[in-house]
């Protein structure tokens, strides 16, 4: 059984730095704090939009983040991560590369999926995997694949699933339980990560637990998401959130 109070860690959080999101750095610390978290990561969005020195600062505003959040505090320890979306461009790949905690995912709004097939957004996330530490939230969008709007657990749908599964195992990359898909209750997206998350069980696969939380109240809750790994019986030590080791390899410390 797993239980809130095994839970460390929030990996997956947004600021104000995401531009649609509500709360400061400050602001998700102390929450944080507050939920006896000993660990956060901040992925804001990385949008590699507008001028150059907008990107510069983009690309700055994540690399230091961490630095100076341990500057000011100890009690929280700040993973500086962000969060790509498959078939971006990232620029100045090699400093990105010092992030400690990178996702990537489909994101509708920044990647028309309806353009896609299935292949091609699994290629994507294989064009990336090796710089990736975890996918996020992968039963997204993905009834929208190829243009169609299907709530179903098709046997595209499973075959892509299982893909991804494969590949996050093959590439030593983390899978994300993300709590908000399971909070916005969005037709098919529980079955589909219901499906993905048993057979990442049987795969041997590593999950983290994601709140995606956009305003600072809501960072360390997991009801829903320790609702499906307890009905599953998903191994603890597997989850990298309940592990100091597992979280120690993403930091600093």
């Amino acid at each position: 059984m797993i239980e809130k109070k095994d839970i460390l860690a929030d990996l997956h959080i947004h600021t104000i730095g995401s531009e649609h999101a509500y709360s400061t750095l400050y602001e998700c610390i102390r929450c944080a704090a507050d939920a006896g978290l000993k660990y956060i990561a901040i992925t804001d969005h990385y949008y590699n939009d507008g001028t150059k020195l907008h990107k510069i600062n983009e690309i700055n505003r994540f690399i230091y983040l961490e630095k100076e959040a341990a500057r000011a505090q100890n009690k929280v320890h700040v993973l500086g991560g962000a969060e790509f979306n498959i078939g971006q461009n990232i620029e100045s790949w090699e400093k990105l590369k010092e992030l400690s905690w990178k996702m990537i995912g489909v994101h509708g709004m920044l990647l028309n999926v309806k353009e896609f097939s299935y292949d091609d957004i699994y290629r994507f996330y294989e064009q990336r995997a090796d710089d990736m530490d975890c996918f996020s939230h992968i039963e997204r969008n993905v009834g929208k694949i190829g243009g169609y709007n299907e709530t179903e657990l098709t046997d595209d749908i499973r075959n892509y699933l299982c893909s991804l599964v494969t590949l996050a195992k093959e590439k030593n990359v983390v899978l994300e339980v993300n709590e908000s898909t399971l909070f916005a209750d969005e037709p098919g997206d529980f079955e589909r990560m219901n499906y993905w998350l048993n057979y990442a069980k049987s795969n041997g696969n590593l999950i983290s637990l994601g709140s995606d939380s956009h305003y600072c109240e809501t960072i360390g809750r997991f009801e829903k998401a320790l609702d499906l790994l307890n009905a599953i019986d998903f191994p603890k030590d597997r989850i990298v959130n309940c592990n100091p080791d597992l979280l120690k390899q993403f930091s600093d410390l």
